[in-house]
């Protein structure tokens, strides 16, 4: 009998903690999906600045414009190359001061007195 009022005590909190979660979860959901939507939405639309009332549905064409732009592509390796570097060096950073602080080696008593 308690193993059954156990489970259904289980049972019950779990379905408090999901009801009292749910307004957060979706709060959130609308706040991130209806953004991603929308830019999804206006990415297969042609839009002009100079005429906002007249926007042409065109699918993909945005989408192979950009793909087909070498500058784009040249665009995104340096992007991608900055990113691994800068990712590396902070990489590298890191773990020498975690065992910089973590062990006894050379520096410890610096990083202690000035950390």
């Amino acid at each position: 009998m308690t193993d059954r009022t156990s489970s259904e005590g289980k049972r019950a909190e779990r379905r408090l903690g999901l009801l009292l979660i749910a307004p957060a979860a979706l709060l959130m959901l609308a706040v991130t999906a209806y953004p991603i939507c929308y830019a999804i939405w206006l990415s297969v639309q042609k839009y002009s600045f100079a005429s906002p009332q007249d926007r042409r549905f065109v699918w993909f064409d945005n989408y192979i414009t950009v793909l087909s732009d070498r500058y784009w592509w040249s665009a995104l390796v340096v992007t991608l190359v900055i990113t691994v570097i800068s990712v590396l060096i902070e990489l590298v950073l890191g773990l020498a001061l975690a065992l910089v602080m973590h062990r006894t080696l050379f520096g410890r008593a610096w990083c202690a007195r000035r950390c």
